[in-house]
């Protein structure tokens, strides 16, 4: 029975998912610097009193000092201001900054209701008018959307707007594209098409090549790594990780750490090394607690009690399962509590308690076939993003096809 149960919610396995692109390290100068950086736009901002689009940029200057939710709150009447007077102005810019400001601070306030209104926004103004520098605006707002829908797990209409993000910056901006490659990899992963990851994640790796900023190859590798490790290519992931090596820790990517480990973890522990494995994700865990990235702190939990049982800590694995199963349940986070679940019966099965054992198998299977019912019901509504991630993706292949030729045609000449 215990095998049966098993077999069924094997899929929901929580993948790791590094999210390095959004996650800083709050002790790093780029955030405590931040009274320095609203200090200093503040003086430069009392030089510009007359209601003119040099205000409008000034107090453009002191809101983008902040850079997390809290700090946003502190700046919202400088918004509102130079949302206003942009207004006054039809000084449209001005607007689509502030329209894209505002759905950050919602989107950080959990609004994400009030943050898809302000980022249609500055999309509808974009799309009403030909300025070109719009068009930079509406795709950070198809960005937004996209983060929050990746956040809600609904990755189909997360790629449509990634993509849509993506036809702007591919071109003119190398490091955004590579950011939007890294994360369209990373979401094709999360639905489990590793061939459209793969061609995303070596697009990136390729750009990684080219550059000098470590931190940008350190991303790109590692993205590549995951994807290996999750279809089984130990090697090809090791050699990834190994080119990450030299730049970790990094003091300020600590999720580019944090997926570091987790991945170095994964790949001994599927070669049998469990020392190893056990090694990497308390290393993983350690870094994914002190920034609070659930994402990686529950994924972290589930391995570390795999791992711990592999080794006969039985007091550690459960341990592990059930500190799981407290950080999954006041997230919400419930493929984390399947996975906890699924740890806690296994803890159980190994001590001989297989009554125990069973019934939190049932409970993990009752909320599996609890999320399938909900992603069935949902399907219709996903169906349009699907064909529209797929539809942007054909025209952004076609682009990449026509610029090609016409390389080939003018060296032919």
């Amino acid at each position: 029975m215990r095998r049966k149960a098993h077999s069924i919610i094997a899929g929901f396995v929580l993948t790791i998912t590094c999210n390095f692109l959004i996650a800083q390290d709050y002790s790093s100068s780029i955030v405590s610097g931040f009274k320095e950086r609203k200090d200093k736009a503040l003086h430069a901002l009392s030089n510009y009193r007359a209601p003119d689009t040099f205000r409008i940029h000034a107090l453009i200057k002191v809101i983008s000092t902040a850079i997390i939710s809290k700090q946003r709150q502190e700046l919202v009447a400088y918004c509102d201001e130079a949302l206003l007077l942009s207004r006054k102005l039809n000084y449209l810019p001005g607007t689509a900054i502030c329209y894209n400001w505002k759905g950050n601070f919602y989107k950080g306030l959990s609004d994400v209701t009030t943050a898809h209104i302000y980022f249609d926004s500055a999309i509808g103004l974009s799309n009403a008018n030909n300025q070109g520098v719009l068009q930079k605006y509406k795709a950070d707002a198809n960005r937004g959307k996209a983060w929050i829908f990746y956040e809600q797990e609904n990755f189909h209409a997360a790629l449509s707007h990634f993509f849509q993000a993506l036809s702007y910056y591919q071109d003119g901006d190398r490091t955004a594209a590579m950011h939007l490659y890294t994360v369209i990899a990373n979401t094709y992963s999360r639905v489990n098409n590793f061939e459209q990851a793969t061609v995303y994640a070596a697009k990136n790796a390729s750009l990684a090549d080219l550059d000098t900023n470590r931190m940008m190859k350190a991303q790109a590798y590692i993205t590549l790594a995951e994807i290996y490790v999750r279809t089984r290519k130990l090697a090809l992931a090791m050699n990834y990780l190994d080119k990450i090596n030299p730049y970790i820790p990094d003091p300020v990517q600590i999720m580019v750490n944090s997926g570091y480990y987790l991945n170095r973890g994964q790949v001994h522990f599927l070669e049998n090394k469990f020392d190893s494995a056990f090694y990497y994700y308390k290393l993983a865990y350690s870094i994914a607690s002190n920034s609070h990235h659930m994402i990686n702190m529950t994924a972290s939990l589930y391995y570390l009690s795999n791992s711990a049982l592999k080794l006969g800590k039985l007091d550690s694995a459960k341990m592990y399962a059930e500190q799981n199963l407290r950080v999954a349940e006041k997230n919400k986070a419930r493929i984390g509590k399947i996975n906890a679940l699924l740890n806690l019966a296994d803890y159980y099965h190994a001590t001989k308690d297989n009554y125990r054992a069973y019934d939190f198998l049932h409970e993990a299977a009752a909320l599996k076939d609890s999320l399938l019912l909900e992603a069935n019901i949902n399907q219709i509504n996903t169906l349009a993003a699907i064909y529209e991630s797929d539809k942007k993706e054909k025209e952004i292949q076609e682009l990449e096809k026509t610029k090609q030729q016409q390389a080939t045609a003018v060296k032919q000449q």
